[in-house]
């Protein structure tokens, strides 16, 4: 009969058993399935906005405004779409966190009632045993005094037996609805990965600085349309308040969700996602155009290339001759503005001058922003209904709290410090000898449009020259260093512990950089070795300055990824092994990146390079090269100082989150 029943029972799981795995099988072909579908549309959406975007620049004539109405059109619904799902699941976070929230106080205040109740309950059967046995001693006091006393000892050991049992029954029950509410949270959602190293300080810092030049840049366009309310292009207007509300959208999101985990919704996030990553990209590649054009009309604007050490007169007297607006206004005048120009009407270009002079700052910083926010979301599609072994949070409050221990950095830090000053001084002397050579050519471009063609011109490179030689004198003396403070910290890290890290972040976002400077250093060393021969100098000192940044950039890297899996030994706690150095190196490379933004984009840094490839190509080069050049040295300086904070902690065996302290 037990045979039986155990062979029925048997039978019956069986189907259970397979009815639950046909379920998660056909559950996980429907999460790959979706993936797939997200992923092929952020392809047909990323190739919609690349031919837009190089349409936008080629296309001349009448066709070109239609072009650039449906191109400008194409990107708002890019930056509608992500803002309206941004904000959607900022609403959905708060409304989960207040149900989270309710669910706990009702779980503790019913755990709390439950103790109470136990504690009463027993409180009440001693009573009662008591009195019980009071009766019982009462009525039996002389005849049956060793019955009682047996009778005493068997309530007790009842009594204990039944207490462990209430509190074990009661334990039980906890148990289970906390492992219920473990489950619930791990369900449906929103968690928080408390081992994340993408939510630092340093680098909410760093996505806050180029969130704020990509919004200055937006809004200096902006107001540029707006400046001649006669020729105002609405369509124009609308795009740019759509790239700067939607780039603030995605700052705040990142700032306080930057590590989340997404598990509600999960099919429309996966698509939204993707779509905000495709945005990035889209926003990237089109900044990267845009910029290659304006590059290319200012450099023939200035007749780079177009000789070998001197400008034409010719060029000049044309120069000279077209009208008082520069070429660089094709890309932001209709022909509305042409028209009213052309009527002589006044037309104020006040603000569109100093939003061009501006332009070449600021637009690597739309570059770098669109980089990390695309990267960051990568992680958050990916992250979509992930279950992890170490401990996850639904607490957010605990997200803005950091603490720094700054022992045995002062050395590096005030030698940083210094190296930053002598930096900023360069960059100084840099600009000021640019300003007067832009002035000398000016005056030359003045008097030689009615001057013999036989004047000499050797005077008109002699700022550059010397703005060139501060330029890469400072270059090579920062190299050199940041590589032999490299070299050295690689050596007295190497026998820490290994750690392995758990997000892939960092790693992505330094190779792809990397990426940047080889491609500068390559063809920049071409074009200098080609003309070496005819070269000064500057030209040999260049081309140290390209070799070494590329063997730099290579060591730099390496470096990095070693330390970010790279812990404290137990044993050696008191110890800080190239801590100053590390200091020191962020110091550098931030003082890089801050030369590289106001120094690498001007064209009389690249003169050589011009002349070599020609304005076109260059143009392409240079406006794929140099975002990612500086970017490189600003995320190097964001791992740096990760590592700086968490490679000398003592590694903890049993962690506790950040929302259980």
């Amino acid at each position: 009969m037990t045979e039986t029943m155990n062979a029925t029972g048997t039978s019956n799981e069986e189907p259970l058993i397979m009815t639950t795995e046909t379920h998660k099988r056909i559950n996980e072909e429907a999460i790959n399935a979706y993936r797939i579908f997200s992923i092929l549309y952020g392809l047909v959406v990323f190739f919609g906005g690349v031919a837009f975007s190089v349409s936008y620049a080629i296309v001349q004539g009448e066709r070109a405004e239609m072009i650039k109405i449906l191109a400008r059109s194409y990107f708002i619904y890019l930056y509608w779409v992500s803002i309206i799902w941004i904000t959607f699941c900022m609403i959905d976070i708060h409304r989960y966190q207040r149900i989270s929230n309710k669910c706990k106080s009702a779980s503790s205040e019913a755990n709390r009632k439950s103790s109470m109740a136990t504690y009463a309950d027993l409180q009440v059967h001693h009573v009662s045993e008591d009195i019980t046995t009071s009766n019982d001693r009462d009525n039996k006091l002389n005849s049956l005094k060793d019955l009682s006393h047996l009778s005493l000892t068997k309530k007790s050991s009842t009594d204990i037996r039944k207490s462990v049992q209430i509190h074990e029954n009661t334990h039980n029950t906890i148990e289970q609805h906390d492992r219920k509410d473990h489950v619930v949270k791990h369900t449906i959602g929103y968690n928080y990965d408390k081992n994340s190293t993408v939510d630092g300080l340093y680098t909410r810092i760093g996505i806050g600085i180029f969130c704020l030049g990509t919004v200055i840049h937006s809004a200096l366009s902006i107001l540029s349309n707006l400046e001649n309310h006669l020729c105002i292009r609405w369509i124009s207007v609308v795009d740019n308040s759509s790239r700067l509300l939607f780039s603030f959208t995605q700052f705040f999101f990142i700032f306080k969700h930057s590590d989340l985990i997404i598990r509600s919704h999960q099919k429309l996030a996966r698509l939204a996602i993707m779509h905000i990553v495709v945005t990035n990209l889209c926003v990237w590649f089109r900044m990267v155009v845009v910029e290659t054009k304006s590059q290319i009309l200012e450099m023939r604007e200035h007749g780079v290339g177009l000789s070998q050490h001197s400008i034409t007169v010719n060029h000049l007297i044309t120069v000279n001759q077209s009208t008082i607006y520069p070429s660089r206004h094709l890309l932001n005048f209709n022909r509305e503005c042409f028209k009213l120009r052309a009527t002589g009407l006044p037309i104020s270009t006040f603000i569109y001058e100093g939003y061009m002079r501006l332009t070449p700052i600021l637009y690597p910083c739309t570059i770098e922003f669109s980089l990390m926010c695309l990267t960051l979301f990568c992680l958050i599609w990916k992250n979509i209904d992930k279950t992890f072994l170490h401990k996850i949070s639904d607490n957010a409050s605990t997200k803005n709290v950091f603490l720094v221990n700054c022992h045995a950095s002062t050395k590096g830090l005030f030698a940083g410090l210094i190296v930053f000053s002598c930096t900023m001084i360069s960059i100084i002397l840099y600009g000021v000898l640019r300003h007067k050579s832009d002035d000398s050519f000016h005056m030359t471009q003045s008097s030689l449009a009615h001057t013999p063609s036989n004047t000499n011109t050797a005077t008109i490179s002699d700022p550059t020259f010397y703005a060139n030689a501060i330029l890469e004198t400072g270059n090579l003396c920062l190299l050199t260093l940041s590589l032999c403070a490299t070299v050295w910290s690689l050596i007295r890290v190497r026998k820490l512990n290994y750690h392995r890290t758990t997000s892939r972040f960092d790693d992505v976002l330094m190779i792809v950089s990397l990426t940047g400077i080889y491609l500068y250093s390559v063809f920049s060393a071409f074009a200098i070795i080609s003309n070496l021969s005819s070269s000064t100098w500057i030209a040999h000192v260049k081309l140290a300055v390209i070799i070494l940044e590329f063997v730099e950039g290579t060591v730099h890297t390496l470096f990095i990824l070693v330390v970010l899996r790279k812990r404290l030994r137990p044993t050696s706690k008191h110890e800080y092994p190239a801590r100053e150095m590390i200091a020191l190196l962020i110091i550098l490379d931030l003082s890089l990146w801050v030369q590289k933004t106001t120094t690498t984009t001007k064209f009389e840094a690249n003169t050589t390079q011009l002349k070599f490839y020609n304005v076109i190509p260059w143009s392409i080069i240079a406006a794929t090269a140099t975002p990612l050049q500086i970017f490189f040295r600003f995320h190097a300086s964001v791992c740096l100082s990760s590592v700086w904070g968490d490679m000398y902690k003592l590694p903890v065996y049993d962690p506790m989150s950040s929302s259980e302290l």
